[in-house]
């Protein structure tokens, strides 16, 4: 977990406000057959690691991209408690791949991998995916405990 939380711009304790369809930042963009993004609002709860932008104070914009035929899916897997995020911004993302920048890239974020999300269902962490390596180790223990690992992460 001290991997994810140091690869991270931010991590963060946030719960899903709203969600839609991206049409105007990629206008004109091909992104493919059915492509699109969502884009996610989180109001943060807390801040465990790493800096937010100052864009929207107490929220951020998440972006993700999917196909049109799983928006269905997508908004049903949705967290509705409370989750750690573990985030990158599309500004760090456009540097490390040597990508343009698109408009507001600073503005909007991205979960970084499929490790990077960490739901508190009934004050237990439980992780989005539970067999990979940190699911495997978190699962079950006390949310309160893994936000304390992360803190200490993001100091060392």
């Amino acid at each position: 977990m001290a991997a994810l939380t140091k690869a991270s711009d931010a991590v963060v304790v946030a719960t899903i406000t709203g969600m839609r369809v991206e049409t105007e930042r990629y206008k004109g963009q091909n992104l493919g057959p059915g492509g699109m993004f969502m884009n996610v609002t989180l109001k943060i709860e807390q801040a465990l690691a790493g800096t937010l932008n100052e864009f929207a104070p107490g929220e951020i914009n998440l972006e993700q991209y999917a196909d049109v035929s799983q928006y269905d899916l997508f908004a049903g897997g949705i967290p509705k408690e409370r989750a750690i995020f573990f985030l990158m911004t599309e500004y760090t993302i456009a540097n490390i791949a040597k990508q343009p920048h698109t408009p507001n890239d600073k503005m909007y974020y991205v979960i970084i991998d499929d490790q990077a999300l960490i739901r508190d269902v009934n004050g237990s962490a439980v992780p989005a995916n539970p067999l990979d390596r940190i699911g495997s180790s978190i699962a079950g223990t006390s949310f309160t405990k893994v936000m304390s690992a992360i803190k200490a992460a993001g100091r060392s």
